[in-house]
């Protein structure tokens, strides 16, 4: 099973269809899943713009109005998601062929608030608890927690210098994340956020492995789009 990994998709649904297209092409396959890990951006009017949570100068339009159906496509909710908007795009108002899935844990601001601590842990261990057996992949908006010890780290902070700090502390990604990880060991873990491209293989003492990727955003020059090949069962 063919599966194309998108990181931030930012309303640029268009180009990365044509983008999965040109890839097809010129390697003559044929892409059966697209999951996009996260600030969709689904805006298909006015009003659906003026929801859009994040900074009135960063609103665009982009060209998720355009939308044609190119392939299956599952997206991962995040923070610059139309709040006013969802629930109902989620029931009736949503385009046929993509899905749309709630994310195992939003970003992790670090505020000395002990209840968000509390609420985070019941999180994690409810996605544990209602999951079972063998899981192929997982995504989330964030990076689960220290998924960055397991891979180039030097070249992550070399890319990303303002990384270095929460890195070193251990704090950059999501606490719960890397919670549900260490529990349910999927095969892959997809996520976006961080704007870079960045991989990693977590062992387990198990002998299990988790494989994560993680991409960038929809632009010009970036590596935002990865397919992969995955054996369906």
């Amino acid at each position: 099973m063919k599966i194309a990994v998108e990181g931030c998709a930012h309303g640029e649904l268009e180009k990365i269809y044509d983008t999965i297209a040109l890839i097809e092409k010129q390697e003559n396959l044929k892409v059966d899943l697209l999951i996009c890990c996260g600030d969709f951006q689904s805006t298909r009017n006015e009003e659906d713009l003026a929801c859009m949570a994040c900074p009135p100068k960063y609103r665009d339009m982009c060209s998720f109005y355009n939308y044609h159906c190119f392939c299956f496509t599952v997206i991962i909710v995040s923070v610059s998601q139309l709040s006013g908007k969802i629930d109902i795009m989620c029931s009736h108002d949503w385009p046929q062929g993509v899905y749309h899935f709630g994310n195992v844990a939003q970003l992790v601001k670090h505020k000395p608030y002990f209840k968000q601590e509390i609420e985070e842990n019941r999180l994690g261990s409810s996605v544990c608890e209602e999951l079972s057996g063998k899981i192929d992949i997982m995504c989330s908006h964030d990076w689960p927690q220290g998924v960055y010890h397991f891979g180039n780290v030097a070249q992550l902070v070399k890319h990303k210098p303002y990384f270095k700090q929460e890195i070193e502390e251990n704090r950059l990604g999501s606490s719960v994340c890397e919670e549900v990880m260490k529990q349910l060991k999927p095969s892959y873990w997809f996520s976006a956020h961080l704007h870079t491209k960045f991989s990693a293989v977590i062992p387990y003492t198990d002998g299990s492995r988790t494989k994560f990727l993680a991409l960038d955003k929809c632009l010009p020059k970036r590596r935002f789009l990865q397919i992969l090949d995955i054996e369906h069962k």
